[in-house]
């Protein structure tokens, strides 16, 4: 995730943006927390209640495949909707239950015969009917209506649903979906996804991942779009206005985005162009593209933020060149590889901002080097600053605090400057191919560390990611 509000202080000390706008915050301190020993415990079981988020994720199931069907109602600023979810159950289960703030609930079908249910604020709870024995296959279809509830501040960003000027955007992270449609938000639990958009002509309804199919008719346009690589819960979005479509094609890969009229044309041009330029570079050092698809989605909900929702990041009112190279770098750090728990989530964040240093590093080796960014960091910091290692973290609010992006980038670029730019570049494409598609913890990737590397790291990651205090600045 990227957000607004640039440590701008920081790039002017250091004239290459160190901690550039993706880091999320201005450059205080987050909350402190006292010292741990060693990585951090493994992830949860697969959709059950994860660390930090013991309210996101429900025992017992693993989604395969998820289907939403969405009309959007501008009379009401609502939807009428059905999602049909396919599961298959871990254990002996009679009812299962779904992660949902959304509109109110119509009728359930389990294997396509009605079924009983019940609803609190934050779950869905469903009646299998029977008694379904563990690995069996259930398809459970929901249908409701009504308008998703929405925020009164913008400055938060879930529950995920958000009206824009000439229609809505739906994202979020750690938890977005369960606006709008039923879902297991434990993130480990990933699944492929299906969601077909109908819209007043006029309004164009966009997803995440392949256009699968366009139908103009009736005065209403239909948009299907599909993720067929496995998506973490909080990765699909929603997004309805009046776009301009832009497509283009790098090294076979299609990238289809979507921009809000209006915006400066030097704006968006810089921005397909980075995209585009950011792409090339990324595959010749991370490995191949993970997805068939590309391309971000521009509109303005008020939230000055962006995420990297799988295929087509999200840019909520700004972008920039900073915010495209971390929201793609996702694409590798955070989407194809997935954190297994949230504590683990320097992973996501601090790799992708340490993708935005390599870039400044391309663009002006010599004052941006990783060594003179790094230096500079840890020059720049106030002592408080320190009090906080990026891994692992123990309370909500310190998930996307500056630590866990400027300091979980400072750890891989001192590995780095240790083990040297094409051990630590062999090491990211490792990575990915050895979890591409799954969940990963921060011990799985200090073990890959250390056999890539071929040395004992474990006092190089017990320093860097867990004590608090400043680091030693390692030698270039």
């Amino acid at each position: 995730m990227g957000r607004g509000r640039p440590a701008t202080l920081l790039a002017a000390v250091l004239l290459v943006g160190v901690a550039g706008s993706c880091t999320g915050t201005d450059p205080s301190p987050g909350p402190a927390a006292g010292p741990a020993s060693g990585p951090a415990s493994g992830p949860a079981p697969s959709g059950g209640p994860a660390p930090l988020y013991p309210g996101l994720g429900n025992p017992g199931y693993d989604v395969l495949d998820q289907a939403v069907d969405v009309t959007w109602v501008p009379q009401t600023r609502g939807i009428d909707a059905t999602a049909r979810i396919t599961l298959r159950t871990t254990e002996v289960r009679r009812t299962v239950r779904f992660d949902y703030r959304g509109p109110y609930v119509l009728a359930v079908r389990v294997d396509g015969a009605m079924t009983s249910f019940d609803r609190t604020a934050t779950k869905l709870h469903v009646g299998l009917g029977r008694r379904a024995g563990a690995g069996e296959e259930v398809v459970v279809e929901v249908r409701y209506r009504g308008r998703p509830a929405q925020l009164t501040s913008p400055a938060e960003r879930a529950p995920g649903w958000f009206p824009t000027d000439d229609g809505l955007l739906a994202y979020g992270e750690p938890s977005a979906p369960a606006a709008w449609t039923p879902a297991n938000e434990a993130v480990t639990d990933k699944a492929t996804w299906t969601v077909r958009l109908t819209t007043p002509e006029g309004l164009l309804g966009v997803a995440g991942g392949t256009l699968a199919d366009r139908v103009d008719a009736d005065g209403t346009t239909t948009t299907t779009w599909r993720l067929a690589q496995p998506a973490a819960p909080y990765q699909p979005y929603l997004a309805i206005g009046e776009f301009e479509e832009v497509v283009e094609r790098v090294g076979g890969i299609e990238l289809r985005s979507y921009l809000e009229p209006g915006v400066d044309d030097a704006v968006t041009s810089e921005a397909l162009a980075v995209q585009s330029e950011g792409l090339r570079w990324m595959v010749e050092r991370f490995g191949p593209y993970p997805f068939d698809v590309g391309g971000f989605t521009l509109d303005d909900s008020g939230g000055e933020i962006a995420l990297e929702n799988q295929t087509r990041p999200v840019y909520d009112g700004l972008v920039t060149e900073t915010l495209v190279i971390h929201e793609l770098a996702h694409q590798w750090f955070g989407n194809a590889v997935t954190v297994s728990s949230w504590p683990d989530i320097w992973l996501n964040e601090g790799f992708a901002t340490y993708v935005e240093w390599r870039w400044r590093a391309r663009n002006a080796p010599e004052r941006a080097s990783i060594a003179a960014q790094l230096t500079g960091a840890l020059d720049f910091y106030p002592d408080e600053f320190w009090d906080l290692p990026p891994h692992p973290i123990r309370r909500t609010s310190q998930v996307f605090a500056p630590q866990v992006y400027v300091r979980g980038a400072m750890t891989l670029a001192a590995l780095e400057l240790r083990i040297g730019t094409d051990t630590v570049d062999e090491l990211l494409r490792t990575w990915v191919e050895r979890h591409l598609y799954g969940n990963a913890s921060s011990a799985q990737f200090e073990r890959l560390a250390a056999q890539v590397a071929g040395e004992d790291l474990d006092a190089f990651f017990e320093e860097w990611l867990r004590t608090p205090g400043r680091p030693d600045a390692p030698q270039d």
